[in-house]
């Protein structure tokens, strides 16, 4: 009886241990998320995270036309010393014929797909992400969530353009010569007439996302 009372005992201890074994902090600037050359995230991890730990998916800013995920290192340095895990991701840009915010919106998509598939290894969670980003990266992280059936946790947007059909907002990106990236940005603005070009401007807005549901991953 004693024999067998100490083999539990050491069962009991063994699985205690496994349980609260230490897991090393890890950072990786350059991790594949995809099939394209721009499909790459740079990965902040805390010591000791587990499935709970929060974990942020940062889009950083650039017009949509420019920037790189090795800008916000700085950020993800600090989100991890305060034990939060984050995964910094690249996308394509947006480009005058092939590439609009409806494929950015699909890279997010494999992006976030690739988390969840690798989670068990990294030891983090698979779903309540939050999502951070600024400028044209926080528009994107405004609007991904809005369009997909993701469980999220929370939005963070800094210096957001979140209604692109406002007159005011429309005139200043005329003034700056910022206008033609927008109309980049879809690619139905290309055939589209004067009359239906407001309804386009409307769809990529953050503030008038929740009527559309639609994320094109061609």
């Amino acid at each position: 009886m004693k024999r067998l009372l100490f083999m539990a005992m050491l069962t009991i201890t063994g699985y205690a241990y496994a349980q609260k074994a230490y897991v090393a902090s890890e950072k990786n600037y350059d991790v594949s998320y995809g099939s394209f050359p721009s499909s790459q995230m740079g990965l902040y991890l805390p010591f000791n995270r587990t499935p709970e730990t929060h974990f942020i998916i940062v889009i950083h800013g650039g017009g949509w036309v420019a920037g790189d995920k090795k800008g916000d290192r700085g950020s993800q340095q600090i989100l991890m010393e305060q034990g939060i895990a984050s995964a910094n991701i690249n996308c394509r840009f947006v480009d005058s014929l092939y590439t609009h915010y409806q494929a950015m919106l699909a890279d997010i998509d494999s992006a976030v797909n690739f988390c969840i598939a690798i989670a068990d290894k990294w030891h983090t969670r698979k779903t309540n992400f939050i999502f951070m980003g600024a400028s044209a990266g926080g528009h994107l992280a405004l609007l991904y969530p809005y369009l997909t059936n993701r469980k999220v946790s929370a939005i963070i947007a800094e210096c957001v353009s979140a209604d692109l059909a406002d007159t005011a907002m429309l005139r200043y990106e005329t003034s700056n010569g910022l206008l033609n990236i927008i109309k980049q940005n879809d690619r139905r603005y290309l055939f589209a007439g004067s009359a239906n070009r407001s309804e386009i401007y409307d769809q990529q807005s953050c503030l008038s996302c929740t009527k559309y549901s639609d994320i094109d991953h061609s």
